[in-house]
């Protein structure tokens, strides 16, 4: 090779390395699971003037950017975040994508191996809370794999107090509310762990719970023997033998009032 070509060569790999310092903490090789790799990375504008940002990926599956602005300002730094996704037909392959960053007049071409792993974890986000008589439970799905979320126990519940344990099925990504009703007993101020099972591991939520019997704690135990009795039923007795109770008091009150008045009553004899 001779001068010139060896100039030019090092020219051409001056400007290359030039126009990709201006790219910081790319990756070159990730790995993405069942659920969606965040690929993060910053762009730095080291000139004194607004530049313009633009990025073209091409890459094997779906992805979706979070975070790209338009523009960098002047000697600033900012930060891209791309959400790779998974891809069931891709598990135990690897691929190669190009990821290309123009910034006004600076060019990089970034090339990005990306190997798709076979997994089979709990990806479930939960969020539990008692509001009154209702267990709420907010169940998030992060896998394109269904997944299913068993409640197999709650910790610290009091004995006369209950919930049903059960199972909830998620599809692939998808997000799902549920309501549980709690049998409340006695008083209670305390802390519920709620426990889960998910993909052969557990994991639980703690919620604050306080709640004061106000006397009807007897009603609601008889309520929990007699199972499918309409609570409000049991209230209507309660308040028809509190009304017995108390007219058989004014009966009795008024029978003694009488009694008493029957032996104060003179009885005058002419002679």
């Amino acid at each position: 090779m001779n001068l010139w070509g060896t100039l030019t060569l090092v020219l051409v790999l001056l400007l290359s390395i030039g126009a990709s310092a201006f790219v910081n903490n790319l990756e070159n090789t990730i790995n993405v699971g069942e659920t969606a790799y965040e690929l993060t990375f910053s762009v730095e504008n080291n000139s004194n003037i607004k530049q313009p940002l633009t990025i073209d990926y091409d890459l094997p599956t779906d992805f979706e950017i979070a975070k790209q602005p338009n523009y960098v300002n002047a000697t600033s730094t900012q930060e891209i975040v791309v959400k790779i996704l998974p891809q069931k037909d891709f598990e135990g392959t690897t691929y190669t994508g190009t990821i290309t960053i123009n910034l006004g007049g600076n060019r990089a071409e970034k090339r990005l191996s990306v190997s798709y792993l076979k997994e089979n974890n709990c990806t479930v986000e939960r969020e539990v809370s008692v509001n009154e008589n209702k267990v709420t439970i907010e169940l998030t799905n992060n896998s394109y794999k269904s997944k299913t979320i068993k409640l197999i126990e709650v910790k610290n519940l009091p004995n006369d107090w209950a919930i049903t344990e059960t199972s909830f099925v998620l599809n692939g990504f998808e997000k799902n509310t549920y309501e549980l009703e709690l049998k409340k007993g006695s008083s209670f101020d305390g802390e519920l762990e709620f426990v889960f099972e998910c993909s052969g591991e557990t994991f639980s939520n703690t919620v604050k719970v306080k709640h004061e019997d106000n006397g009807f704690t007897g009603f609601a135990i008889i309520g929990s023997a007699l199972g499918s009795v309409d609570s409000e039923l049991i209230i209507d007795i309660f308040l028809v033998i509190v009304a017995a109770i108390l007219l058989i008091a004014f009966i009795a009150r008024l029978v003694r009032l009488l009694n008493s008045n029957a032996k104060q009553t003179k009885i005058e004899v002419k002679k």
